[in-house]
């Protein structure tokens, strides 16, 4: 009787339609649904790894700290040295220098100083309480441009030139004047004070015809002389004014060269007037 109510109850199941089942909100949303894929289009660019930029810390000697105008501190990563700024500081004043020998060269001939000046020494003694009168050889057709007496007790006596025909003698380090040498007739004359003994008197001296022809020569030299110098002190005001208004301008690459053409200038000036005068 048991199995055949079971038979029953299945059959009467089986036969029944099929009912709708509700599904809540909430498990809806638990069952994943489909997505279609979005599609691309356009050009596809393949990303260069290479290319993609790290970012570095920047050092604090590359920094430069400015005051900004709200009262704040901004930090400013300094610009490269610029050597183009650093070559027209240091190199215009070198430049001028040079171009000023060379013009110096240019313009003062070329002399052997012994082509023109010979000179001589003479022994002579001086006696106590008398004046000397001593003429200067070779002849009168020489023009005397310098002379100094020397003595046994090592005192020094110069010859003072000026414009006149009358050349003082002085000794060393004094004003006094204790002899005179005369240029119209070359006669030394030495008065009673100068100490008696036994002394050498050493002279340059140029031969009448060509003393004209090598003062020419000795003027183009002062203006050579005379134009370094110029130039020189030009140069130094220059240097000091460009190194100030570049610093102040921010330009501090070419401040640095005036700086350096500053200790270069005289340096050069130097060097160019011993090589120029040797």
């Amino acid at each position: 009787m048991a199995g055949t109510e079971g038979e029953d109850e299945s059959t009467e199941n089986a036969m029944r339609p099929p009912q709708s089942v509700v599904i809540s909100s909430t498990e809806a949303d638990e069952i994943p649904k489909s997505v279609d894929p979005p599609l691309l289009t356009g050009t596809v660019v393949a990303a260069d790894v290479h290319a993609q930029t790290i970012s570095q810390p920047i050092a604090q000697s590359q920094l430069q700290y400015v005051m900004g105008p709200d009262g704040q501190m901004y930090a400013y990563e300094k610009a490269p040295f610029n050597w183009k700024h650093f070559c027209l500081g240091f190199f215009i004043p070198v430049g001028i220098i040079f171009a000023q020998l060379l013009l110096s060269v240019i313009l003062t001939e070329d002399y052997d100083y012994y082509d023109y000046v010979q000179n001589i020494e003479l022994e002579f003694t001086k006696y106590e309480g008398s004046a000397l009168s001593l003429s200067l050889p070779p002849s009168n057709d020489y023009v005397i441009q310098y002379c100094s007496i020397s003595g046994e007790d090592f005192e020094s006596y110069f010859c003072q030139f000026w414009d006149n025909d009358a050349i003082s003698i002085t000794k060393k380090g004094t004003s006094n004047q204790v002899g005179t040498v005369y240029k119209t007739n070359n006669t030394m004359y030495l008065e009673e004070n100068f100490p008696s003994g036994n002394y050498t008197i050493f002279y340059e001296y140029v031969e009448q015809s060509r003393y004209q022809e090598w003062i020419e020569l000795q003027e183009s030299e002062s203006v050579g002389a005379d134009m370094m110098g110029f130039v020189c002190c030009f140069l130094l005001v220059i240097n000091i004014l460009g190194s100030i208004i570049s610093f102040v301008t921010g330009r501090k690459d070419m401040g640095i060269g005036f700086l350096l053409s500053f200790i270069a200038v005289p340096i050069i000036a130097g060097l160019g007037s011993i090589a120029f005068l040797w």
